[in-house]
């Protein structure tokens, strides 16, 4: 029949905040351990409730503005402490039962109370089967109560609650409550015993029988316990034994109590009043008995882990001792202890290896007796191996183990989300054998809550696992092996993706696999919100292998990149001069750090100290050497003295110089070469100005150092060579006559000797304005275009450097040409001359070109112009002038018409005069 659902209550208890997280959450710290088949998947340790009671570091994963870089004004954050008691609001997570009910006695509708909490995201609902059927569902709470007026019978049965949500069912094992009524004791006499001194005695207690059996306490009136020894004790029955009596044990008030722990309830089962009566036989021994054992040897089936007491009370006079021992074994190797005078031995939690043959002994001075036990050991069903809840990535195959004993072998049985899995749609991806499940190719519509029960005849085990299956966490931005200059700021990326129904990953920086910790190194190591190291101020020291691993609750993933610091090469060092000749020598060095970047070449630079003030000494380059030669042979000038440095390039650019060398100074020697530059600069008629370019003194090549001016006109046979020497430009020659050309040349000379025959060059002597002009000027006329042509000039007497033409605009053409009303004007005509002016212009011809053409002129216009030859010195004197006139151009339009009138006087009438002007051409 269907218990009523009225019966029950629902109440929330009090739930540790850890144990939400036994299964789902855990520090994101912990080892990552990967199950055979199981690629990629966490199992998450039964430790995690740690991170709920503490703080634990994490990285929070915010929004970003791109992978591997800082998001828009985003600042450096370095780690922070994370509650993971409020993480857990946020994470999905499945039913995961904390609080389960037991079997019970109930005695009354108060003691039936069956908890059964769980925690989950989203937050879980409960419902209970009661012999199989359905009797309460979609519970916010699981714990159940029943209410006080109902009867208590109808509270009996099997009773299994279940817990569920989105991401599956989890399910308690099957518990019993039983019923019954409160233990009373009909009303009883009291007992009398009477015994002889000596004799030994059971005082017995036979209370109500109960699932639960109560705790016998033998206590007086006074509500004092009686004191047990070896001769008296209180056995396992509950009755009171005496080895042998004493006249002191007589008392009228020996009550038995028992306690119904359960029931919350204390009955006194008897009273009894014992008589010992004086005996002549007291004197008399007696060897040990046995009160219980009527046979050599008993039988005892134990149950792992229950309590199991096994039991000698002898009797005899005078008080027999007890030893134990294993047969076939140590008594020290079990897991049993001696209690109640060595009366006892106790097992508190019976284990498998304490199975076997015991014996317990009784002696005293007159003989002993034995007795043997044969424990067997059975067990309800326990785990030695099970599942554990883990995440997984789509794709991943799971094996589910589960492997009890027991004794009897216990059968397992599957289920997911409370469901037996036979009752579940068939799926090919799935195979059970025995207690192993598994899973192929897992996808997300596998999350769920998969439990395992073994059963035999002496109970249950059941265990819930959460199998979750989401996306396996990946680095699409990892860091780069990067190089940096020395002194700026690196940034390594780590862009990663988590599965956003985990919690946020931890991300955890390594140099050279030893973690940075931010509160050490907040200075040098910064972490924006998506990951990026930022390493501040980066030194050679910090060149390393860093690695961002990525912690989440599904894996454990770890991305390596590299920073190489380079920098300017160090300078070059230990500078040393050999194989050295008068001009020649050897200079070698060894080279400083390149700082990770390659060497590109040297830089050999000199300095001349000799010739010039030291405040204008300069460091001047030499030669330049590739990079994998250290030394170089240089070829010096004499009379020089020399010092040496040397600059490493390398990709970053170019190293200080090394200290200088030694100083080292060459001989003398005849000049090996000349000035350059010789050419004339004759400024003035009739004389020649010779120059050159002064040669630098490291180039004189000894003292006495002059220069050989020499000279002779050119064109002229057997013209002899005229020389003179001085100590610097220009040589001045006179009567050379005017643009004359001459052959000259310059040599160095010193106290040695003279340096090589120079070539000669041509100069010319002081130039004149032209002395003659152009002839044979010409003019044709084109419109408002004039194409001028002309003789070349003779007589220029310099370089022509080319023609000016000189153009004036006289005005109209003469009075012929113009239209016969224009003589109705002549006096207008004038006074339009006197307005306009003449015009002139020049136009330039470089070169030696005769003909140009002028552009530009006005029509209807009469023009003169003259053509002049010019050279440095200015122009020659003007052709003979030239006229031509440009033709009319189409008619103008009338620009007014004046209406004037004359006075008259006493003779004449005023006259009116009529006057237009000409059209602009």
């Amino acid at each position: 029949m269907c218990v009523s659902q009225r019966w029950w209550r629902s109440s929330r208890g009090l739930s540790a905040p850890g144990l939400p997280l036994l299964l789902l959450l855990s520090p994101l710290t912990f080892l990552i351990t990967t199950p055979p088949l199981a690629l990629g998947a966490i199992q998450i340790p039964k430790h995690c409730e740690y991170c709920v009671h503490h703080t634990c570091p994490v990285h929070v994963q915010p929004q970003t503005g791109g992978l591997g870089q800082p998001a828009g004004g985003s600042d450096p954050v370095h780690m922070k402490l994370v509650d993971w008691s409020e993480l857990v609001l946020s994470v999905s997570q499945p039913p995961v039962l904390f609080e389960v009910p037991k079997s019970i006695t109930a005695f009354s509708p108060v003691d039936i109370h069956l908890p059964c909490e769980a925690t989950g995201n989203p937050p879980p609902t409960f419902h209970w089967v009661k012999d199989g059927v359905l009797i309460r569902s979609g519970l916010h709470s699981g714990t159940l109560m029943a209410e006080e007026e109902e009867p208590l019978q109808q509270f009996e049965g099997h009773y299994r609650c279940y817990a569920s949500n989105d991401y599956g069912t989890a399910m308690t094992q099957s518990v019993q409550v039983i019923v019954e009524a409160q233990p009373v004791l009909p009303k009883q006499q009291q007992v009398h015993k009477r015994s002889y001194e000596g004799e030994s005695i059971i005082l017995s207690c036979n209370p109500p029988e109960s699932s639960t059996p109560p705790v016998i306490h033998w206590m007086d009136k006074l509500m004092v316990h009686i004191s047990q020894s070896e001769r008296v004790l209180v056995g396992l029955d509950g009755n009171l034994y005496f080895s042998n009596l004493l006249r002191n044990d007589s008392r009228k008030d020996y009550m038995c109590n028992a306690q119904y722990l359960a029931a919350r309830t204390i009955l006194t089962e008897s009273v009894i009043s014992l008589t010992v009566v004086p005996s002549n036989d007291v004197a008399q021994a007696r060897k040990p008995h046995f009160f219980k054992h009527t046979g050599p040897h008993s039988s005892v089936l134990a149950l792992r882990g229950h309590r199991v007491t096994l039991e000698c009370i002898p009797k005899g006079l005078p008080t027999p001792k007890v030893e134990w021992k294993k047969k076939d074994g140590r008594l020290g190797e079990t897991s049993g202890q001696l209690d109640k005078h060595n009366r006892w031995f106790h097992f508190e939690s019976i284990g498998l290896n304490d199975d076997g043959e015991y014996e317990c002994k009784a002696l005293n001075s007159h003989g002993f007796t034995t007795h043997s036990f044969t424990v067997t050991v059975e067990a309800a069903p326990y785990w030695v191996k099970e599942p554990a809840s883990q995440l997984y990535s789509p794709g991943e195959t799971v094996r589910l183990d589960c492997q009890a004993e027991g004794i009897p072998t216990p059968s397992i049985t599957w289920s997911i989300n409370g469901q037996n899995i036979r009752e579940v749609d068939e799926e090919p991806r799935r195979s059970v054998s025995g207690g192993v499940l598994i899973l192929r190719d897992v996808v997300f519509a596998d999350t769920a809550v998969y439990q395992c029960e073994a059963t035999n005849k002496h109970g249950s085990a059941l265990l819930n696992t959460f199998l979750h299956v989401v996306d396996r966490t990946v680095i699409p931005a990892p860091p780069q092996n990067l190089r940096f200059l020395r002194g700026t700021n690196a940034l390594l990326t780590c862009g990663f993706y988590t599965d956003p129904r985990l919690p946020p990953a931890q991300v955890v920086w390594r140099r050279d696999g030893h973690k940075l910790m931010g509160s050490e190194t907040a200075n040098k190591y910064s972490v924006f919100e998506d990951g990026t190291l930022k390493v501040s101020n980066i030194q050679f020291n910090d060149s390393a292998q860093y690695s961002c691993e990525v912690i989440s609750l599904l894996d454990h993933v770890k991305a390596m990149g590299s920073i190489t610091v380079v920098d300017r090469p160090d300078p070059p060092k230990y500078l040393s001069l050999a194989e050295v000749t008068d001009h020649n020598l050897t200079l070698n060095w060894t080279p400083g750090s390149a700082h990770n970047s390659p060497m590109i070449d040297f830089i050999v630079e000199f300095r001349e100290e000799q010739h010039t003030e030291g405040k204008k000494w300069k460091w001047e380059e030499m030669k330049k050497v590739p990079a994998d030669v250290q030394h170089v042979q240089l070829s010096l000038r004499p009379f020089c003295t020399y010092r040496f440095r040397v600059i490493a390039v390398n990709k970053v650019g170019r190293s200080d110089p090394s200290e200088p060398s030694d100083t080292y100074r060459t001989s003398p020697a005849v000049p090996d070469q000349n000035p350059t530059g010789v050419r004339s600069e004759s400024a003035d008629p009739d004389s020649l100005v010779i120059t050159w370019d002064e040669m630098d003194k490291m180039y004189h090549n000894g003292h006495g150092f002059l220069y050989e001016v020499s000279w002779r006109e050119a064109g002229k046979r057997d013209a002899r060579w005229n020389s003179a020497e001085v100590k610097s430009p220009p040589f001045l020659v006179q009567n050379t006559g005017t643009y004359t050309p001459f052959e000259i040349k310059v040599k160095a000379v010193n106290s040695l000797g003279s340096g090589p025959a120079p070539e000669p060059e041509i100069g010319h002597s002081g130039e004149d304005k032209p002395a003659e002009p152009p002839t044979g000027v010409k003019t044709t006329v084109i419109n408002s275009t004039v194409t001028v042509k002309w003789d070349a000039a003779q007589d220029v007497r310099g370089l022509l450097l080319g023609y000016k033409i000189h153009i004036l605009r006289l005005g109209p053409p003469t009075e012929r040409h113009r239209r016969s009303l224009e003589k109705l004007h002549q006096e207008e005509d004038r006074d339009e001359r006197s307005k306009q002016g003449k015009e002139r212009r020049l136009v330039v011809v470089r070169g030696p070109k005769t003909s140009a053409e002028v552009t530009g002129l006005r029509l209807f216009s009469l023009y003169e112009l003259s053509v002049t030859a010019y050279n440095s010195k200015g122009e020659g004197p003007h052709s003979d002038p030239r006229r031509f006139s440009t033709p009319e151009g189409a008619n103008g339009i009338l620009l007014g018409y004046v209406i004037q009138h004359k006075q008259g006087n006493s003779c004449h009438r005023g006259d009116a005069v009529n006057k237009w002007g000409f059209p602009h051409v």
